[in-house]
């Protein structure tokens, strides 16, 4: 299997039996790395300051076919004492034209490649606040907005609050857990009846990122979402990266995402009579329950630091 450079988007198949095992799969590899940070211990808090990590990967083809792809990835977080607001926002598109075409008569033509149609997109941006307890234990308030068309979704909305604990804060280790309940509120690019656009759900969550060398670091996030009012529409969104630093400021990340939705949204097919010709007619059928998208990507990493507080 080739794995393109930039954020390639691709559908599994076989949906019947797809749901048990891939949440098993995904559990178990969660787990593996979650047992990579055992045991933990009292690691190195991050200072408070402003902390900006962005990620660029650009791809782009021409001459027999044309295809260009573009990945972009802003995390920004401020850290205070007791409290951190963190925000997070990206965009990915892809285009390609894979054939030529002849324009003209058999004996008088020009080639000609047909311009990029897209192949892939989505973008992002949430926020959240999150309020110390005490050490380990903290609040958190969030909101985020997706659109991913490929995937039957124009837009979602969504708001939540939970309870967070920090099992490692800072570095080499950290990794939270968070449990709490969210509002969504979807805008499907194909209306389904049988599928409420808003509902409450419970959503458990973890962020781990874990250095592994002076210039190594795995990170690792999961997201599982509950439908509370339907009990067969949950979701996971996964990912996992490592991010190898070329300088202070620099670094190669190469990373792999996974996408499950038990109830995907539908899309509208075109119809054909079985003799080969379309009847200009389309039928609603459910999209693929699971994406993936690897990635390779160069990084910024930023960071300004507040100044120590003076000696008493």
């Amino acid at each position: 299997m080739r794995i393109p450079p930039l954020g390639r988007l691709g559908r599994a198949g076989n949906d019947h039996q797809m749901p048990k095992t891939l949440m098993e799969r995904t559990l178990a590899v969660s787990a593996v790395l979650l047992l990579a940070v055992v045991p933990l211990r009292a690691d190195e808090k991050k200072e408070p300051g402003l902390y900006m990590t962005g990620d660029v990967g650009f791809l782009w083809t021409s001459g027999n076919s044309e295809a260009n792809s573009l990945g972009l990835k802003l995390d920004l977080t401020r850290l205070w004492s007791k409290q951190a607001f963190r925000f997070s926002a990206g965009a990915l598109r892809q285009a390609s034209s894979p054939t030529r075409i002849a324009v003209g008569t058999p004996t008088d033509y020009e080639l000609e490649v047909l311009d990029p149609t897209t192949t892939a997109e989505e973008y992002f941006a949430r926020a959240a606040y999150d309020r110390q307890i005490n050490d380990r234990l903290f609040y958190t308030l969030g909101a985020g907005w997706e659109r991913r068309p490929f995937a039957g979704i124009d837009n979602r909305w969504m708001a939540g609050a939970g309870l967070g604990y920090a099992l490692a804060m800072g570095e080499p280790t950290d990794f939270r857990v968070i449990l709490g309940f969210t509002y969504t509120n979807e805008d499907p690019i194909v209306d389904d009846p049988t599928v409420e656009s808003d509902f409450v759900g419970l959503r458990l969550s973890w962020d781990l990122k874990q250095v592994i060398s002076s210039n190594t670091k795995l990170t690792h996030g999961f997201r599982f979402d509950q439908n509370l009012s339907e009990s067969s529409d949950s979701r996971i969104d996964t990912d996992v990266a490592l991010v190898v630093s070329i300088n202070k400021v620099l670094a190669l990340k190469a990373g792999m995402r996974l996408w499950f939705d038990n109830q995907p949204a539908l899309e509208e097919l075109p119809l054909f009579d079985p003799s080969g010709p379309p009847l200009g007619l389309t039928v609603p059928v459910r999209l693929k329950k699971v994406d993936t998208q690897a990635s390779l990507s160069l990084v910024v990493n930023l960071a300004r630091k507040d100044p120590a507080p003076p000696a008493p």
